[in-house]
């Protein structure tokens, strides 16, 4: 009987912490690729966001969110490759067979229909996804379908051209991934990887001496200190038999969270390990609880937001609309408050809802609290 518990108690999903260069880099330019759209990252994202050219700031926006890291994910998830070398991380990506990049890039225009939209939107738009071949329809496709990554696509002609002939030729769109993965290595991610590697070390150790029981959602919260934010991540974790978890210096209070190529038995969590790093010299756990929430709430945007839902929930024009601020702006504060624990969201007649997380507050003043306390130890 005490066996039986034992293995009731253990995670009823398979659990992997994975480190290899690709992973690190894969991180990196996902954080890179969103700095236009989060706030909150750790201020060398942004800076190194500004510093980039132009031309490869674009392509990391534009081409690997969409297009590159399902691939690389696809790929890293299958074979796990260990290498930790550049010149060996290109040589394996050089080696993915054209088949299989183009199944990756029909499966990510297939996700363009309907994604990021409202119930209105999506039902009105009735399009059909054409086949890669089909170069006319692409550009039709491209044109109309309503979704963020598509719209900034077709608002420069010679961008769209672009992304229709790496949807058609994967050779070509290889080609350019191998360019911008070295220009952004080279010039940018080799400085930034450096800094981390102790960090992570550390992290690795500690997580990888713990035993993670219950289901993807409990597993989800005793590595990160989150619970899933949203009814659409919990039933993510739900259906997930395997979990690998990246550690990450640069990414603040947020865990991005990725299904490889759709496949929703498998998730990839990108998460912050500087709060969660463990052994000797890490942060005391209080002061990793603390500092997400203070992070979220030292903005007096942010703190408008807060006290305009103090006692309701509202969508987010509602709360746009109170503020002299666009809307893409008040995204982002409110993306931030929710990664911070500070709100919570939810989905709804193809609007988002926020209200304040009360339990996660309770929660945060009272470690304020014992942080101040004279004598008080965690």
């Amino acid at each position: 009987m005490a066996e039986k518990r034992k293995a009731e108690k253990r995670s009823s999903v398979t659990v992997e912490f994975r480190e290899t260069l690709p992973y690190r880099i894969a991180s990196l330019l996902r954080l890179v690729a969103e700095v236009p759209n989060f706030e909150g990252f750790d201020q060398q994202i942004y800076t190194t966001h500004a510093s980039l050219p132009e031309r490869l700031r674009r392509d990391i926006e534009l081409i690997y969110p969409k297009l590159a890291e399902p691939l690389l994910l696809t790929r890293l998830r299958d074979e796990s490759p260990g290498f930790d070398d550049f010149a060996s991380f290109i040589g394996w990506l050089t080696q993915i067979p054209p088949g299989e990049i183009r199944k990756s890039i029909a499966l990510s225009i297939e996700e363009l229909d309907g994604a990021e939209t409202s119930c209105a939107e999506a039902a009105d738009s009735n399009l059909e996804v054409p086949p890669l071949d089909d170069a006319s329809g692409l550009r039709a496709f491209l044109q109309a379908v309503p979704d963020p990554w598509a719209e900034r696509v077709r608002e420069d002609p010679e961008v769209l051209e672009q992304m229709l002939r790496f949807l058609q030729d994967p050779e070509e769109l290889k080609a350019r991934l191998v360019l911008m993965l070295t220009r952004f290595w080279d010039g940018y991610g080799r400085s930034l990887d450096d800094a981390c590697t102790p960090i992570i070390s550390r992290s690795l150790r500690y997580h990888r001496q713990r035993e993670y029981r219950g289901d993807g959602s409990d597993v989800y919260h005793e590595v990160t200190g989150k619970r899933p934010s949203s009814n659409e991540t919990r039933l993510k974790f739900d259906k997930a038999k395997h979990v690998i978890f990246v550690p990450s210096c640069h990414s603040g209070p947020y865990a991005s969270i990725a299904c490889p190529n759709g496949d929703e038995s498998t998730l990839i969590v990108v998460f912050n390990c500087r709060s969660s790093s463990g052994g000797a010299g890490s942060e005391p756990a209080i002061v990793g609880r603390v500092f997400p929430p203070l992070k979220g709430l030292a903005d007096e945007t942010r703190l408008q937001i807060v006290h305009l839902l103090r006692d309701r929930e509202l969508y987010a024009q509602q709360i746009v609309d109170q503020l002299d601020l666009s809307q893409s702006t008040v995204s982002r504060h409110l993306s931030l408050l929710v990664a911070c624990g500070v709100l919570t969201v939810r989905k709804g007649n193809g609007m988002k809802f926020y209200t304040i997380n009360e339990s996660s507050m309770e929660r945060f003043i009272g470690d304020l609290q014992a942080l101040m306390r004279k004598g008080g130890s965690d």
